[in-house]
């Protein structure tokens, strides 16, 4: 879930992770002494985990407060999980708001949620050029998905002839940097987020 932005025990935050796959109602607790204690990343795996029923009932009223306290204090990450929450529930409006929030904050994952929000008309107008500004600009940030969604656009002749041989060479690129991440960051990669 991304490096620390300011975290004062990430040895600690790493073990409860570790913990999530092992014992995960003991990842949980440590997750939350820390989320209490204020660390962002705490928050935003607690949030996510109770969203998703790890290591104890799903609860995505709990899960809200946790990521929407995240966020709120700056988390980007948190832009990206508050944002997933709030379209499960069909809450457009908020999840525009929080993936606009990311965006704001230079946050490729969130700024690939909402350009694909505005490619597809998802509970917001449809925006195509919207959408392809938004790709652009996750693209040149590393994030290999609006980098392959953007060749896609280009390549579909939709914004001129002459984009077409652009998209293509995206589009290989996205290959190449879609293999490279995974080689080097691991599949788990902010720039994999989508």
């Amino acid at each position: 879930m991304g490096q620390p932005q300011s975290e004062s025990d990430f040895h600690r935050l790493e073990t409860a992770c570790a913990l999530m796959e092992t014992d995960p109602q003991r990842g949980l607790l440590d997750l939350e002494d820390l989320a209490e204690a204020g660390s962002l990343l705490a928050m935003v795996h607690l949030g996510w985990a109770l969203e998703n029923g790890t290591g104890a009932n799903v609860d995505s009223k709990a899960a809200e407060v946790w990521l929407r306290r995240a966020y709120e204090r700056g988390s980007d990450v948190a832009s990206y999980y508050l944002g997933h929450v709030y379209l499960r529930r069909h809450d457009h409006s908020r999840a525009k708001e929080v993936f606009a929030g990311g965006v704001s904050m230079n946050y490729p994952p969130s700024m690939y949620c909402l350009g694909e929000m505005y490619l597809h008309g998802t509970g917001i107008s449809k925006q195509p050029d919207k959408a392809l500004a938004i790709f652009e600009k996750a693209s040149s940030m590393g994030h290999v998905f609006a980098k392959r969604k953007l060749a896609g656009l280009l390549m579909s002749g939709r914004f001129g002839i002459f984009n077409i041989a652009r998209g293509v060479a995206l589009w290989a690129g996205a290959l190449k940097d879609g293999v490279l991440v995974v080689i080097r960051e691991g599949a788990d990669s902010d720039r994999l987020r989508a």
